[in-house]
């Protein structure tokens, strides 16, 4: 599902691919970048949770990004695990040096790589609950429901998968305006050739959900589109 997400930064693609696989069947979101270019991109438009390095990556090494991660006011704070076939112990001490919170070594197994990120998320205490517009998502049981103030019950947005997805992506982004294509690559992970009004057509049907489970009409216009753009969820003033 959306929460938390994790970007594995790795150019060997069957190796992005395993990690991701693994990843998405524990409940974790994943973007994939094959250079620190690349990297850089994702970091920029999208709250990372945790980072996966891979030490060995065209133009421009691992470590030396682990250094420039650790040095920006604005992803110090990110657990980095680095991933890595340099098993020598002045590599490892030179990798933790740098910054990085685990080392794994390659090859690995795809199942402790996943119990090391979760228990990264653990220590940096995620939230489990964010709320917006009266609209909370719980990250933990994966539902997202409206409550009001003063209420005991909580009315749940039923929601496919993909619409989840889509909502939980506006709900931790809000008041950003996203393109079609965007919320093509963050939600779907630019799965096939997927046609951008399928984001249309989500979106309406998200519009339908909220309105069906809103009992005040608060919530009714959360979701804005921006024309000849796309779409943002904002934020209402209580």
């Amino acid at each position: 599902m959306f929460l938390p997400n994790v970007l594995i930064i790795e150019d060997d693609y069957n190796i992005a691919e395993i990690l991701d696989i693994n990843m998405t069947n524990a409940g974790l979101n994943c973007f994939k970048a094959i250079d620190v270019q690349d990297a850089r991109r994702i970091i920029f438009s999208n709250k990372i949770n945790i980072i996966i390095l891979d030490w060995m990556l065209p133009s421009q090494s691992g470590i030396s990004f682990l250094k420039e991660l650790k040095a920006g006011s604005n992803t110090k704070d990110i657990p980095v695990l680095m991933l890595t076939a340099r098993q020598s112990e002045e590599d490892t001490i030179a990798g933790l040096d740098a910054g990085a919170d685990d080392y794994i070594y390659k090859p690995f197994s795809p199942k402790q790589v996943v119990a090391r990120v979760k228990s990264a998320i653990r220590r940096i205490g995620l939230k489990d609950i964010y709320c917006l517009n009266n609209i909370y998502l719980n990250n933990q049981s994966k539902n997202i429901y409206i409550k009001y103030e003063n209420e005991h019950i909580e009315h749940f947005i039923e929601l496919s998968t993909t619409e989840f997805k889509l909502l939980s992506f506006l709900i931790m982004h809000p008041d950003r305006v996203y393109s079609r294509s965007e919320l093509l690559s963050y939600v779907w992970n630019d799965v096939g050739n997927i046609d951008e009004r399928t984001v249309d057509v989500q979106i309406k049907r998200l519009r339908q959900a909220i309105n069906l489970a809103d009992k005040t009409g608060k919530c009714a216009d959360s979701i804005e589109t921006v024309r000849g753009f796309g779409y943002k969820i904002r934020k209402i003033s209580s």
